[in-house]
């Protein structure tokens, strides 16, 4: 049987030719991919449209910002390392004053204290000298 100017060779796949929807397939041929007019443009060989520029331009100050936000928190801490870092030195050179101290200040306090009650007890002896020869006359006068 011919169909559509085709020869068969069996009769079944004539019926199946016939009974296919012929409005669906033009000519009798199943449809074909439509061939592109144009040769295919890749990446950054088209041109952006407005809405893509504009897009790419919120992404690139999106990461602009991020990286301000990250550079700004690196300093923050860096600021807070350091102040961390001159208080830690301020203390540890208050206490190795404070470790110092005792020694010349105890020495200074004790020599201190030393000529204190040299004087106080040297003020004494004179007072007591003083109250034994006046007890002396007082009993060489009686």
């Amino acid at each position: 049987m011919h169909v559509a100017g085709r020869a068969s060779a069996s009769p079944q796949l004539d019926e199946l030719w016939e009974k296919a929807e012929v409005s669906s397939y033009p000519l009798g041929l199943p449809p074909q991919p439509q061939e592109q007019l144009q040769e295919p443009v890749y990446g950054s060989e088209r041109q952006p449209t407005a809405k893509e520029r504009r897009f790419q331009a919120d992404k690139m100050e999106q990461i602009a910002v991020r990286k301000r936000l990250i550079a700004l928190r690196e300093q923050e801490k860096e600021r807070k390392a350091i102040f961390k870092y001159e208080a830690r030195q301020k203390e540890l050179e208050h206490f190795r004053k404070a470790a110092q101290r005792p020694k010349n200040e105890l020495k200074a306090s004790q020599d201190k204290a030393k000529e204190i009650r040299e004087r106080l007890n040297e003020k004494m002896r004179q007072e007591i000298e003083q109250e034994r020869e006046e007890a002396w006359k007082q009993r060489a006068a009686a």
